[in-house]
């Protein structure tokens, strides 16, 4: 339940940690969802970008699964903007994989004509 001087949480670097391979990635994620399940929740401040974990997972690669998993924890948070406006959906377009752009798609059609 530690945070850091920047307000984020082991699972945000998850989210975005690239060189952890998925399989053990959906483990660990699994694993500090069950023991900090409040983490979803929390907003980190890095730079007052306000970023929750599922802006970070949907940004780096993450598959679709491991964001389904974030977003069941936190129904809702796929429709959630950082302080500038990005959804989800935006941070896969920018840094994301092809599936993970089409499940947030498919699961927030309005997102893509969301202004950032």
């Amino acid at each position: 339940r530690q945070i850091n001087n920047v307000g984020a949480m082991p699972l945000h670097y998850l989210c975005c940690n690239k060189m952890v391979d998925e399989m053990k990635s959906m483990e660990l994620l699994k694993l500090l969802l069950e023991k900090c399940p409040e983490a979803v929740r929390h907003v980190e401040n890095f730079r007052l970008i306000r970023f929750l974990p599922i802006h970070y997972a949907s940004g780096s690669r993450r598959s679709p699964e491991f964001c389904r998993v974030l977003i069941e924890a936190y129904p809702g948070s796929e429709r959630i903007a950082n302080r500038f406006g990005a959804l989800p959906f935006n941070n896969a377009c920018s840094n994301g994989t092809f599936a993970t752009v089409e499940y947030l798609y498919k699961l927030h059609p309005d997102a893509i004509n969301h202004r950032t």
